[in-house]
């Protein structure tokens, strides 16, 4: 390339890791506008800024956190600090059922609703209302958006504890449509939250056909990932088939002490029907490095965990932070309850929930199809996957524990993110891809927030770039939004299936 063209950013002198699982390498990237120009061992052109790498700080496309309820979070200006500051540029949003569009609950205080939270002055109708917005008021970054089943039962259906009738199933579906044309990627469920968990099957696939039609793909936190695991993912692959949609299984996990190690169980039947899925119908999964869950106060997922930590409690506010162990060890109102009764007394809220084994989660996050995720719940107590989920998995399990390289880590990320979610010319440092860029030390990072203490940022994310502009630099947010809604673009078979 000439060198009197004048780059907006020029990175000198870094180390690639440049999303596909390519070996890294050195050189120097540029930057015009929002696009990635020029990729070579050395590129002699001016720029405006100058980034200098120093011969070992990484260079790699932004992460891409495929399964998040940020909703709420992207409205505000700075309410993405917890996912730039580690190097997050993509975000999808409507997970596990609970959109925020369309707007249609009775109760805003609802339980599942409650997860997710509200604005206190604004509220979306449908998916063009929150799009609009958005386009007018920039977010922090970029956005996939799915329609959540509540949503749709909220808005078609005046009792969801039991299966839509069918006039309520062909508004649920015309409302999907609609939902689709508007610039929603897909469908979720969360078949075990209140709401949701009364629909069956074949109304789950009636709507996934109606997606699918649209070219949109079909998330589930499925109906069980304790006992029936493998019962739920064979539901889960069902639909897919039923539907002729791709799938995404959520939050992968194995729950309660009596399934730890029966994540070999799962994976290998993942990895069946991922080889006798055809190519327009891929699945893959997503994960988040953590052995303990966070959702709202279920008893049901309390019967699983070891111990539960409060995180909210809107009829025990004080009692945020404090574990059910010690609630009914030592408070007359809760004295002598199991952990389900103390549970259901607390609710509505949210909780951490201790009930994962390490050896499961590291086995889920090496399996050559999982997508890293963080599930983080935006509260004044979350869980620190909000805020340490990407430095996490580079700092602890790459780096430090070997689980796999950098190169992978980064993979896992990135490209297969963006391939499994059609978000074109996202997810790989590339010449003509979006400007979407995170430098980092690879030795110093690592995730700072703690079940103590949750909303810390992680250390070694030096800059961030999204579409462009800076996003993130020397531990602060800039400010300024630059996000954009992302659409998919099916590609059909994208790629062979890695070893699995």
């Amino acid at each position: 390339m000439s060198g009197d063209v004048e780059h907006s950013i020029l990175f000198r002198n870094v180390v690639l890791v440049d999303g596909t699982g390519s070996p890294r390498r050195g050189c120097d990237v540029a930057v015009k506008g929002d696009v990635i120009v020029e990729i070579a061992d050395k590129i002699s052109s001016t720029a405006k800024r100058i980034i200098d790498g120093k011969g070992r700080l990484v260079l790699c496309p932004g992460f891409i956190d495929t399964h998040t309820h940020d909703d709420v979070a992207l409205l505000s200006p700075d309410g993405m600090d917890c996912k730039v500051s580690q190097g997050v540029t993509s975000v999808v949003i409507g997970n596990c059922g609970i959109s925020i569009s369309p707007d249609a609950l009775a109760d805003p205080k609802s339980p599942p609703e409650f997860s997710l939270g509200r604005h206190p002055y604004l509220s979306f109708p449908s998916v063009a209302t929150y799009v609009d917005y958005l386009e007018q008021h920039k977010p922090q970054t970029n956005y996939g958006l799915l329609v959540g089943l509540l949503a749709l039962r909220c808005a078609c259906q005046p009792t969801r504890d039991r299966p839509a009738n069918a006039h309520e199933l062909e508004d649920m579906r015309r409302l999907m449509d609609s939902s689709m044309r508007q610039g929603a990627v897909g469908f979720s469920t969360g078949l075990i939250y209140p709401g949701q968990k009364a629909a069956p099957m074949e109304e789950i696939v009636e709507i996934a056909k109606v997606t699918a039609r649209h070219g949109g793909l079909y998330t589930t936190h499925m109906r069980d990932e304790a006992d029936n695991v493998l019962t739920a993912l064979q539901e889960a692959v069902d639909t897919s088939r039923a539907a002729e949609i791709p799938l995404v299984i959520s939050h992968h996990k194995v729950s309660g002490k009596q399934n730890w190690g029966r994540s070999k169980e799962t994976l290998d039947f993942l990895r069946s029907a991922i080889e006798a899925a055809p190519a327009t119908r891929p699945i893959a999964i997503d994960a988040y490095p953590y052995s303990a869950s966070s959702t709202i106060l279920l008893p049901s997922v309390t019967e699983e965990a070891e111990d539960v930590l409060v995180l909210q409690s809107r009829p025990y506010p004080d009692l945020a932070r404090k574990r059910v162990s010690e609630i009914v060890r030592t408070l007359p109102d809760f004295a002598g309850l199991r952990y389900p009764d103390a549970v259901a007394k607390l609710a509505p809220g949210t909780a951490i929930y201790f009930c994962m084994d390490d050896k499961d989660v590291s086995r889920i996050l090496s399996f050559p199809k999982t997508m890293i995720g963080s599930d983080g719940l935006h509260s004044p107590n979350p869980h620190p996957r909000l805020w340490g989920t990407f430095p996490r998995v580079l700092g602890k399990y790459a780096r430090d524990e070997g689980l796999f390289g950098l190169e992978e880590a980064v993979r896992k990320m990135t490209s297969l993110s963006a391939e499994t979610f059609g978000f074109a010319r996202r997810g790989q440092v590339k010449a003509g891809f979006f400007a979407d860029l995170v430098l980092l030390d690879p030795d110093e990072i690592h995730d700072v927030a703690t079940f103590e203490d949750s909303q810390r940022p992680s250390e070694g994310i030096k800059v961030v770039l999204v579409n462009g502009e800076i996003a993130w630099e020397d531990g602060k947010g800039v400010g300024v939004g630059n996000g954009r809604r992302l659409d998919r673009i099916p590609s059909g078979a994208v790629s062979e299936h890695p070893s699995l």
